[in-house]
């Protein structure tokens, strides 16, 4: 029997963008949603699903080719990958009155396509199915179930402190998906990624963060090397006074237990010294799949939220401007803190959409 098709609600529409910030590929996102290239390009890209007209579909005149790729190249390299440059963008500039999808079919007709700056790996056949059991598993779980049913759900991220004007511009690029260009043509210079870590003069940091209730409730900064150790003094100590003040009622309880959901990394959560020391306090964890950072509300949507409003300050330093290690460590920490209650909530929430993953991934092991 063939699938049914499921009309995409704003919760899918939602994760397939987040996963696009995050720079999945194609092959990922469709294997997680199970959904066809045309769908993911419309929700992409809305307005290719726009009523059509009566008529013939406008076209813009071949000679005027040459002047929309130099001023479409002129954007970019003004860019310089620091923002990515829009179909919307391009007609502006060009003055012309035709809409997104005649700009795209044109360059599609010669040969110009949207091309990704970064690449990561797809999913191997065993994540796939250790992913279904795990999505299998949660079927019964709601949007409001993915808010309240855990006490925390956390994760670790390295930061690197972008404390100058080259550290800043490095930044804005890796945000950028990618630019028009011819295919097969040499890319310009402007259109290339270091494939190199930039030097800063400050080192980056790693920060473990707890969304707890609604908010980021714990940004810890580990001074030091990650391994058990850390990870035992992190549950033990900032993890566990988090959960008790934001659930009071729940800490009153004798033998509390606390859920947790996190994945697997070997070298901190799931080392010895980790699972002595959840057990001490009482810690049970919801262990995600392997290589499933679209499962995690922190990597799907948050990290990328904070990344956002950290590069949108930014926009308005002066080049000139400097901060110290102490003083981008605050403003982070005070970034991400104060992410809304109703965006962490909707985020988490988004979590209720991978009921559809378990149907995409079940056609896939078949």
């Amino acid at each position: 029997m063939g699938r049914s098709f499921k009309q995409v609600d704003e919760t899918e529409r939602r994760l397939v963008h987040n996963m696009r910030k995050e720079n999945l590929t194609w092959s990922t996102i469709q294997s997680i949603t199970g959904r066809t290239p045309d769908t993911l390009n419309a929700i992409i890209n809305p307005t290719s699903n726009a009523p059509k007209t009566k008529g013939a579909r406008k076209k813009i005149p071949v000679k005027i080719l040459p002047k929309l790729l130099k001023v479409t190249q002129k954007l970019q390299k003004n860019a310089k990958a620091e923002e990515e440059v829009t179909a919307d963008m391009i007609i502006t500039a060009s003055g012309l009155k035709v809409s997104e999808r005649t700009l795209l079919d044109t360059f599609h007709e010669n040969g110009i396509t949207f091309q990704k700056l970064k690449e990561k790996p797809s999913l191997t056949e065993d994540d796939i199915i250790e992913r279904f059991a795990w999505t299998s598993d949660h079927l019964s779980v709601s949007k409001d179930g993915w808010n309240e049913e855990q006490h925390a759900i956390i994760d670790n991220s390295k930061k690197v402190m972008y404390i100058n004007a080259k550290g800043r511009a490095y930044a804005a690029r890796r945000k950028v998906r990618g630019a028009y260009q011819k295919r097969g043509e040499k890319p310009m210079p402007w259109l290339v990624r270091e494939k190199k870590e930039l030097k800063f003069s400050a080192p980056g940091v790693i920060v473990t963060a707890a969304v707890i209730k609604g908010r980021i409730r714990m940004w810890k900064y580990l001074e030091g090397p990650w391994n058990g150790q850390a990870a035992a003094q992190m549950y033990k100590g900032p993890l566990l006074q988090a959960m008790r003040r934001a659930f009071p009622a729940h800490a009153a309880k004798k033998r509390a237990v606390w859920k947790v959901l996190e994945d697997n990394d070997p070298s901190g959560y799931k080392s010895g010294k980790a699972k002595t020391a959840k057990a001490e306090v009482r810690i049970m964890t919801n262990d995600l799949p392997k290589r499933s950072p679209d499962l995690n509300v922190l990597d799907y949507c948050l990290w990328a939220e904070i990344n956002t409003r950290m590069r949108a300050q930014e926009k308005a330093f002066p080049k000139s401007k400097k901060e110290s290690r102490a003083q981008f460590m605050a403003r982070l920490r005070r970034t991400a803190m104060g992410l809304p209650e109703s965006v962490v909530r909707k985020a988490v929430s988004d979590m209720h959409n991978f009921k559809e993953v378990g149907a995409a991934l079940d056609v896939l092991t078949v």
